[in-house]
């Protein structure tokens, strides 16, 4: 993914995951969500996406640090800021 990110704030809700989400805002899913290329990264600004042990594995300590989450396994009950890679 090249050039300027976006920043964007969702609000997933029972009838729109924050999965469903992102797809609409054009977030690919490379590997179809088998956690296999980190295509889909997205770093959270605000708000709580928990780190699964998928993530934890994607990424180095540093990264989840700085926020970053596979957007194929990211879960969300509140709003959310979220950096999306261009």
């Amino acid at each position: 993914m090249s050039g300027p990110a976006e920043i964007v704030r969702l609000e997933p809700s029972p009838d729109r995951s924050l999965r469903d989400l992102l797809v609409e805002r054009g977030v690919p899913f490379p590997c179809g969500g088998a956690m296999l290329c980190t295509g889909c990264k997205v770093r959270v600004l605000e708000g709580d996406v928990p780190v699964t042990e998928g993530m934890a594995a994607a990424f180095s300590d540093r990264q989840v640090a700085e926020g970053w989450r596979l957007g194929c396994m990211a879960r969300s009950d509140g709003p959310v800021v979220l950096e999306i890679p261009r």
